[in-house]
C-alpha cells in the first residue's frame, strides 16, 4: 500500500471497482480488481496495468464503454519531474467477466495535469456513442476535451480537445 487507492461503484453492472498504485515496481503498476458480483466482500477479477513513468494521483471514472482513469505522471528518478496527464480507459467489458482486459492511453504534454474523467454517478446512461468528458484547471477556465475509446480497433479511438470554458 502505497497511498492513492480508489473504491468506487459501477451502478450499470452492480459491481465494486477498486485500484492502486505500486508506483515503485519496475515498471510502475496500477492494479485494479473488479468484483465478481455486487458483494463487496466476495471474489475478484484481477489486473495490472503498467506504464513508463510513475502514475501518481489516479482518479477514475466509470463509464459504459470503459473505466476511465487519469494521472499525473513523474519521471522515475531522485528528483522526478512532471511530464503531464495520461489519459487511460480499460476495456469493462472483458473486465467484468474476468478475460483479458487492455488499455489506450492518451499520455499529454507538461501544460496538462490534474485531468479529470467523468463518472457516471445513477443507471441511466449517457446517449449511445457520447464520449468520456474530461475537464482540467485552465486560467480563468476549464479546458474540456472527449475521450472516444474503441478496443475492438484501437486506432480508431480519439482524444479531442481542449474546449477551453471561460469561468469568473
Amino acid at each position: 500500500n502505497k497511498g492513492d487507492p480508489i473504491v468506487t461503484y459501477d451502478k450499470l453492472a452492480n459491481r465494486w471497482v477498486l485500484s492502486q498504485f505500486s508506483p515503485f515496481s519496475n515498471p510502475p503498476l496500477q492494479c485494479v480488481a473488479v468484483s465478481q458480483n455486487s458483494d463487496a466482500t466476495g471474489a475478484y477479477y484481477r489486473y495490472s496495468f503498467q506504464y513508463s513513468y510513475l502514475d501518481d494521483y489516479p482518479k477514475m471514472g466509470v463509464w459504459p464503454d470503459a473505466y476511465y482513469v487519469t494521472f499525473n505522471m513523474f519521471t522515475r528518478s531522485n528528483a522526478p519531474n512532471f511530464v503531464g496527464a495520461d489519459a487511460c480507459a480499460y476495456d469493462r467489458n472483458a473486465m467484468l467477466i474476468g478475460h483479458s482486459a487492455t488499455q489506450i492511453c492518451f499520455q499529454q504534454g507538461s501544460s496538462v495535469g490534474g485531468l479529470l474523467p467523468s463518472d457516471l454517478d445513477g443507471t441511466r446512461p449517457p446517449p449511445v456513442g457520447s464520449p468520456n468528458y474530461l475537464l482540467f484547471f485552465g486560467t480563468n477556465s476549464l479546458n474540456r476535451l472527449k475521450f472516444h475509446v474503441e478496443f475492438g480497433i484501437p486506432t480508431n479511438s480519439r482524444f479531442i480537445g481542449p474546449t477551453n470554458i471561460p469561468v469568473a
